[in-house]
């Protein structure tokens, strides 16, 4: 194989975006259920006086780590559709008119 640099080059920018959302939703996660300063656990603290190891119990972690999942999943279509849609967008250039040969916009 000649060209096997080429296809690891193209398998590891293909895979980056993947990857790095992983890493981003994973320090959201991180943020967000942390025992000593994650924002639900500010909340439970203030709440029931101690905070809850979300993270770190067996049920609430599978359902956070499902969850999250469903979230990337989402995102990730999302954010495939917006680029899908700013792709197919009508051309912001103008038409030219045959009969008085001024720029006419396109819709």
């Amino acid at each position: 194989m000649r060209l096997g640099w080429y296809k690891k080059l193209v398998q590891t920018i293909v895979y980056l975006p993947h990857f790095l959302h992983w890493v981003i939703i994973g320090g959201l996660i991180l943020l967000i259920f942390s025992q000593q300063k994650g924002i639900v656990n500010h909340f439970v603290a203030g709440w029931s006086g101690k905070p809850f190891p979300f993270l770190y119990n067996e049920t609430s972690w599978m359902t956070i780590f499902v969850a999250s999942g469903i979230w990337k999943s989402a995102v990730s279509g999302a954010v495939r559709a917006s680029v899908r849609a700013y792709a197919n967008r009508p051309s912001r250039r103008g038409k030219r008119c045959s009969t008085n040969r001024r720029w006419a916009a396109t819709a």
